[in-house]
């Protein structure tokens, strides 16, 4: 019964951690409306690699270890480095002159989109809190 619980609770939190629209999202969104849809896929498995890492830590019981506000503040640290980085790239290689002149940057090449979607995904603190919150159950 405590295992059927646990799916069901896993299932919930899982639900409402997607719904809000977070750094991932949009990062998906600003590449695929650009044309670059190659790319977008690649921050989506970006994003699931740490999904997936994030449900092995689950599994093997050190959550604890990143409910310690030290690692906690690391993470929110990392998170928001990342995020001015894109914001600034976004600003530099906007679309100013009616064309489309995002080539330039190496954030839209598909190894980077890799990174970037894993890196944003795996800073994400909600994601964190929601896996220790159902190790405690």
């Amino acid at each position: 019964m405590r295992f059927i619980l646990l799916i069901i609770v896993s299932y919930i939190i899982g639900f409402f951690t997607a719904i809000p629209i977070g750094a991932t999202q949009v990062e998906i969104a600003k590449r695929s409306m650009t044309g670059y849809i190659k790319e977008a896929l690649m921050v989506v498995a970006g994003s699931i690699t740490s999904d997936l890492m994030y449900g092995f830590i689950a599994m093997f019981g050190i959550a604890p270890f990143l409910k310690d506000e030290k690692v906690e503040a690391f993470f929110w640290l990392i998170g928001g480095i990342i995020l001015i980085v894109l914001g600034v790239f976004t600003l530099i290689y906007n679309d100013k002159d009616g064309y489309n002149n995002t080539e330039k940057t190496m954030l839209f090449k598909s190894h980077t989109s890799l990174l970037v979607g894993f890196s944003l995904a795996v800073t994400n603190p909600p994601i964190i809190f929601c896996g220790y919150s159902v190790l405690n159950l």
